[in-house]
């Protein structure tokens, strides 16, 4: 959902645009890797309340709608303007967090999710978690009750700032984790270098590092330091059902397109031989190669279901083929912009 304040608003000196950088390497208005259902007077909160409910009107389309069930991982992330206990719609209307709370026990009473992770960015964001009851529900928001929610940086060509710090450190999580895996990558094109200079050797692959493969909830929660956001961003995660933690939940299950990459060794090392019959590494990734197939396909079937802004992270791009690891479980995302920062 995209309320278009920004983009176009006629004080925009760049229109059409959106950026998260001051550099504008990217316009993410344009980029082919975000989608967006609901524009401008479409963003509103019946509309919102109708997409999770999946109470929608009869000739509402599917690309409109959450085609989630009781295997769906959501992420829903709204960003805008607030205040103890709701979030502003277009300057027009509120999202209180009494709404926010029965529209998704309406969802648990109707099995359309799994587990749903709510993050929020708005001063005083976690006030609009503190009506939840529904089971398996992880929250958490930029700021605490009296406390307000801060941007990051300022954008002197546009004379604006541009991204919440919220967000900005959500992001740098990401890219760190994307800078990891490019060492790891690195690591193993050294290894083949190495391993290509004697004739007639045998590879093996290596176990791949686990920090590398597993990221929790609990790992990117940790990350929002107060120094940093300029106020408290506090979980609630007592609505987990036992004994799942959010040390056990991979932040992989909600972000679905930044999954952890393994280097397909056939690819990697062609003139080789394999010795797969002493390693526990080769069923494991003709495994999860097919899993990865099952996964492409999955995302393929519910692109549909991206009811709002769907920001798919970016994966490691080398020649290198990569098996990616993809959740089993339906993966939707849900991103609310309800008003500009």
């Amino acid at each position: 959902m995209l309320a278009e304040d920004v983009a176009c608003d006629p004080r925009n000196v760049l229109p059409a645009t959106v950026y998260n950088s001051a550099n504008h390497r990217v316009n993410l208005y344009r980029d082919d890797d975000v989608s967006v259902d609901y524009r401008g007077p479409e963003v509103t909160v019946e509309n919102l309340v109708r997409l999770l409910t999946g109470r929608h009107h009869v000739d509402t389309p599917r690309s409109k709608r959450l085609l989630s069930d009781e295997n769906s991982n959501i992420l829903i992330f709204l960003a805008g303007h607030g205040a103890d206990g709701f979030l502003k719609f277009q300057d027009d209307e509120i999202l209180s967090s009494q709404d926010l709370a029965d529209a998704l026990e309406q969802m648990y009473q109707q099995r359309r999710y799994g587990k749903v992770l709510l993050m929020l960015e708005t001063c005083q964001a976690s006030t609009l978690a503190e009506q939840l009851i529904s089971p398996n529900i992880i929250a958490i928001g930029s700021s605490a009750r009296g406390e307000s929610s801060y941007s990051h940086g300022v954008d002197f060509q546009l004379g604006n700032t541009i991204i919440d710090r919220f967000t900005y450190y959500t992001l740098s999580f990401f890219e760190s984790q994307k800078r990891m895996e490019t060492e790891y990558l690195l690591q193993q094109q050294d290894i083949r270098r190495r391993a290509l200079s004697h004739v007639g050797a045998t590879w093996r692959p290596p176990t791949p590092r686990s920090g590398v493969n597993f990221k929790s909830l609990a790992d990117l929660f940790s990350t929002y330091s107060p120094h940093l956001l300029g106020a408290h961003a506090i979980p609630r995660t007592d609505l987990l059902l036992p004994p799942a933690t959010t040390r056990d939940i991979s932040v992989y299950d909600f972000f679905a397109a930044a999954s952890s990459p393994l280097i397909r060794i056939e690819t990697l090392y062609p003139t080789l031989n394999f010795d797969w019959s002493q390693t526990a590494t080769a069923d494991t990734l003709r495994t999860d190669e097919a899993s990865s197939a099952n996964g492409k396909n999955m995302t393929s079937q519910h692109r549909s279901a991206t009811a709002t802004l769907h920001v798919r992270s970016t994966s490691l791009q080398t020649s290198t083929r990569l098996t990616i690891f993809t959740a089993l479980s339906t993966l939707v995302t849900l991103i609310l912009l309800a008003h500009s920062m």
